[in-house]
């Protein structure tokens, strides 16, 4: 009787885990895949406009401010790459 008490509750903590922990998938809407192919497409150094009318966009304007995460990602990289190559350069 205590095993089958134990097993209910011990089953019931389990549900209340979130999904990452319960080593279940999250649902992937197309929506999250559109966002993750512009999001590679940038950091590929792909650029907005041709983007957008990937995406459909008719400018720039929204790839833009939803992905400015990305190019400030980026500033870093730039910086480093304008070091190397002055420093290559002596």
């Amino acid at each position: 009787m205590f095993k089958k008490v134990a097993a209910k509750a011990l089953q019931k903590l389990e549900d209340q885990k979130p999904e990452e922990e319960r080593g279940e998938i999250k649902k992937i809407t197309f929506h999250s895949l559109l966002h993750t192919n512009v999001t590679l497409l940038m950091t590929a150094n792909i650029h907005s406009l041709k983007i957008s009318r990937w995406v459909g966009h008719a400018d720039t304007q929204l790839v833009d401010k939803i992905y400015a995460h990305v190019y400030k990602d980026a500033q870093g990289e730039i910086v480093g790459q304008i070091e190397r190559d002055l420093f290559a350069a002596q």
